[in-house]
């Protein structure tokens, strides 16, 4: 099993599990089924995980997988997606007063 394919797999399993509890709402449940559906599943973690960190007022995400297809870094890592590579774009105001180098680390930072 992928990383990708784990990922999806744990969102959804949380999610039955919570249901089943009574702690989730229908839209959580209906969150997690469109996440393990996706056919973008690496691209929607990275837009989930930078939205809860930095609260961006715009974010745009470029998948440029396709760019670096047949590279070594490339092969057999992306799972079922083939997404590799991405390029990003944010604005957040958590970025406000910070030098440029402060503002990468925050981004890197998000796990």
């Amino acid at each position: 099993m992928s990383p990708a394919q784990a990922s999806a797999a744990a969102a959804a399993q949380t999610a039955s599990r919570q249901q089943s509890n009574g702690s989730a709402s229908t839209s959580d449940a209906a969150k997690a089924d469109r996440l393990s559906d996706s056919k973008t599943p690496v691209q929607d973690t990275i837009r989930r995980k930078l939205t809860a960190a930095l609260a961006p007022a715009r974010l745009e995400i470029y998948d440029d997988s396709a760019q670096h297809a047949g590279h070594a870094g490339s092969r057999m890592q992306a799972g079922y997606s083939g997404e590799t590579h991405f390029r990003i774009e944010v604005a957040s105001p958590a970025f406000e007063g910070l030098k440029t180098l402060k503002q990468h680390r925050l981004v890197y930072d998000v796990r």
